[in-house]
């Protein structure tokens, strides 16, 4: 994080920076270092002082704030006298008339170029706006939208493709195979593909062959590699970790590593850079994350406060408490990839629907969730052992159940109604899914971590079809057998809803018109074809 002033006092400072305010520098300097120290990042934080005729006696004050707050300091000459500058003839004007000049001229870019302002840096001002780069006026024209309401793919994207950069002489560098990498990453997300190697095989989420187009989805073989050496930074055993037995030591780290295998080709080649284990233990998974994606951040999430503390101590993972209730949580957003195994198994449905209202949002725009379930193999064992899940769960009270709603659940004990064992049939699962519109379906596979997996993405953009089956039961359960609503994510007053022959498709407000008609197209063909 670099951070650039122009004098140590505020009449010094707003010379340069015209509108800014040193205080509101310094204290956030301050916060970011508190966040940094708090959650033990590896984020540095250098303080940029621009040198001009008019500031030299304050070089010396920043550099030693810089000590003294421990963090680098960096003397660059300033390119200009704001006394004398002609900067005032550069408008915002002036700029949008030299994007639009010279259009037959080749970009730096279309030779093999990148601009290390565009991919080293962003600049960011007062208000959290995001801009073109730190060499260019904070006009209209070059402002990017928010950083906060922006993934790192989409700041690239919008930057990379501005228009000014083609008439732009600032110095380029080669590109190195690391921004190709990034640049390829923002477009399969801003497309919403998956991107597998060609060995993988691509099955679409109702299991027929895809040979057409992009791979949607993946084959999940957990056998498919050894499990390798974990780190022996990453080896601890928590005592509290019931799940751990010597005797199957080995057979610990293998489901763990199964769950990370998983995980892997759900995200793609490049790797997520944000990753929550949902219930998350004492490390099973998480421990496999830290170690195979060292450079993603892990959080990690769960309702007890000393698996929690362990695995922050143990493994760097970031904690998130949350409750039986599965509220309370504060996810960060922009997650690339969430994984929750072995926990919708032991929740209530209401559970179920509060875990999507609370994961769904805080995906990134192509991020990827992946949970296991108790389904039709659970039932199974189940019908040939009712004892299957202890003495204190009514193993043939809870089969009825299943096979009469395809989904039940019996708490371990009565005074702790919120957690025991659940089952739910594929076509239970199938039917909630489909009324989340912001998730699509990926992939479902029986038994692929001896639970079954299944993987969801985030839509490009949010879109339902949601057509009642008649006398199919509703999946929607609370507490009192009373349906609650699924998955209110996104504000609907930014939605658009279009009802035609009794299928009804939710819209962003913003849609463009080509994608608008096409939409209304498909639904009038459908209504016709069925007679509506």
């Amino acid at each position: 994080m670099i951070v650039s002033i122009s004098g140590m006092d505020q009449d010094t400072y707003q010379i340069n920076h015209v509108g800014g305010k040193l205080e509101y520098v310094f204290a956030n300097l301050e916060k970011a270092l508190q966040i940094i120290d708090a959650y033990e990042l590896n984020t540095k934080i250098r303080l940029r002082f621009f040198n001009m005729e008019h500031n030299g006696h304050h070089i010396e004050l920043a550099r030693e704030y810089a000590q003294r707050t421990g963090i680098e300091f960096e003397l660059l000459e300033g390119a200009a006298d704001p006394a004398t500058s002609k900067d005032h003839l550069f408008t915002n004007e002036y700029f949008i008339k030299e994007s639009h000049g010279s259009p037959d001229l080749a970009a730096p870019e279309e030779s093999g170029k990148v601009c290390p302002l565009m991919f080293d840096v962003v600049a960011i001002d007062a208000s959290s706006d995001i801009y073109l780069c730190d060499a260019m006026p904070y006009h209209p024209v070059f402002r990017i939208g928010k950083y906060l309401d922006l993934s790192e793919d989409q700041l690239l994207l919008k930057r990379y493709g501005h228009s000014f950069c083609r008439v732009c002489n600032f110095p380029r560098r080669d590109a190195t195979d690391s921004d190709t990498q990034r640049l390829v990453r923002a477009v399969e997300v801003r497309t919403g593909r998956f991107s597998h190697s060609a060995s993988d095989r691509s099955y679409t989420a109702d299991g027929a062959k895809d040979d057409d187009g992009p791979q949607r989805s993946i084959a999940l073989d957990t056998n498919a590699a050894r499990t390798p050496q974990i780190a022996e930074n990453l080896s601890a055993i928590s005592d509290l970790d019931t799940l751990y037995g010597s005797e199957d030591h080995d057979r610990y780290f293998q489901i763990g590593y199964d769950a990370f295998r998983i995980c892997q080709k759900a995200s793609g080649k490049w790797g997520p850079r944000r990753v929550v284990d949902f219930g998350v233990g004492y490390g099973r998974v998480a421990r496999w994350f830290r170690q195979e994606w060292p450079d993603a951040i892990t959080y990690g999430v769960d309702i007890n406060k000393n698996a929690l503390a362990f695995v922050h101590q143990a493994f760097g993972v970031l904690p998130i408490p949350t409750y039986p209730q599965i509220d309370g949580a504060v996810l960060p957003g922009d997650i690339d990839l969430v994984f929750c195994g072995s926990l919708l198994t032991g929740l209530d449905a209401w559970q179920w629907d509060a875990f999507f209202r609370l994961v769904v949002p805080s995906l990134g725009p192509s991020g990827v969730l992946v949970v296991t379930t108790h389904g039709r193999a659970a039932s199974q064992m189940l019908r040939d052992n009712p004892r299957q899940f202890g003495e204190s769960i009514d193993g043939e009270k809870l089969l009825e159940t299943y096979v009469r709603q395809g989904f039940a659940f019996a708490p371990y004990a009565a005074d702790h109604p919120t957690f025991g064992v659940s089952l739910s049939s594929p076509g239970w699962v199938m039917e909630k899914l489909q009324r989340i519109p912001e998730l699509k379906i990926i992939s479902f596979e029986e038994q692929g971590w001896g639970q079954d997996v299944i993987v969801l993405k985030r839509n490009p953009w949010p879109m339902s079809v949601e057509r009642e089956m008649p006398g199919s039961a509703d999946p929607r359960y609370s507490p009192g057998d009373k349906p609650v609503d699924m998955l209110p994510t996104a504000d609907q007053q930014d939605r658009i809803e279009i009802s035609i022959g009794g299928t009804t498709v939710r819209v962003p407000a913003g849609v463009d018109r080509e994608t608008l008609r096409s939409v209304v197209d498909a639904l009038t063909n459908s209504a016709t074809q069925q007679g509506g």
